[in-house]
């Protein structure tokens, strides 16, 4: 069973997104995504894709930027001077 993404309860009842390079467009929904997914990686795959192949590339996919996201923020952290041990200097 794989986790369900969190909804954050402020943007739960708006329009707000819920992660950090905005909403989907509203031209874009589920069926498109599936279709456009196939259509991707189809040219890649020696099997005929199904819609449940397309779901699992799209969290696949997600999850991975979603790593990369985290690892570039880890290192921004560390990567910024710490302010408290300069203030004691």
């Amino acid at each position: 069973m794989r986790p369900e993404a969190e909804v954050r309860p402020e943007a739960a009842d708006s329009r707000e997104p819920s992660h950090p390079f905005g909403s989907v467009p509203a031209t874009c929904d589920r069926a498109n995504g599936l279709e456009a997914t196939i259509e991707v990686w189809q040219p890649l795959s020696p099997v005929p894709l199904t819609e449940e192949d397309a779901r699992q590339i799209l969290h696949n996919m997600t999850g991975f930027f979603n790593l990369l996201i985290s690892w570039e923020a880890a290192a921004a952290a560390q990567s910024q001077p710490d302010e408290g041990l300069e203030a004691a200097a």
